[in-house]
């Protein structure tokens, strides 16, 4: 007879808790843009003063999930049973759900980016990384999800009506080659310096995004 070597109290002891849902900051390149980096030091800097107006993109986030990744399932006949064998690796688009701000800022960003990709004469330059980070308990970014040459093949209708209060929103649903996890190292003193900025930005403390 197997006996498992497990207890509660180990488990209460090891199990120090986990991710939770609402600990995740997506950054957001658009067309004509560097960087994910250069908009937050941009909206970091806007706070400042520095510029007319700050980059809100990141903190209208709603809701967004980290996509599926599945293999297809190719079957070749052998011996009266199917020999199962991975076929090609697909990932699941990333949707991103926005509160809508009073500017229409968001919507003309994605209306711009889209026109783009219908009128541009370069079709590759309309295709830009995109960052999702998971953040620990203190702020402080531990996993950094890149989605490769991403781009919104979708911009869902935004809901009106008189008899809400409610914030209008959008689902945006980005099309892109695949993702990958990079772990967060030890923040540099540039980044640092830029963690202390958008610290101003919030008006709390976060820890180090980077």
């Amino acid at each position: 007879m197997l006996k498992v070597q497990f207890d509660i109290d180990s488990y209460k002891t090891k199990f120090t808790g986990g991710t939770r849902q609402y600990l995740f900051f997506a950054l957001f390149s658009f067309p004509g843009e560097k960087s994910s980096l250069n908009n937050l030091m941009s909206s970091a800097l806007a706070s400042l003063g520095y510029n007319s107006r700050q980059n809100v993109i990141p903190y209208l986030v709603r809701t967004t999930s980290i996509p599926g990744v599945s293999f297809e399932d190719i079957q070749i006949p052998y011996s009266g049973l199917p020999y199962k064998m991975a076929g090609s690796r697909i990932f699941e688009d990333w949707v991103v759900s926005f509160n809508l701000d009073e500017e229409g800022e968001l919507l003309e960003k994605f209306r711009d980016w889209q026109d783009k990709i219908y009128n541009g004469s370069d079709n590759s330059d309309y295709r830009i990384d995109q960052h999702l980070y998971l953040l620990d308990g203190n702020g402080n970014a531990v996993k950094d999800i890149m989605l490769v040459q991403a781009w919104p093949k979708t911009l869902g209708g935004v809901g009106l009506d008189y008899s809400s209060n409610d914030i209008a929103t959008m689902d945006v649903t980005f099309s892109y080659q695949y993702y990958k996890f990079k772990k967060i190292n030890k923040p540099s003193e540039t980044q640092k310096v830029l963690q202390s900025l958008l610290n101003k930005v919030t008006g709390t403390s976060l820890g180090g995004l980077f």
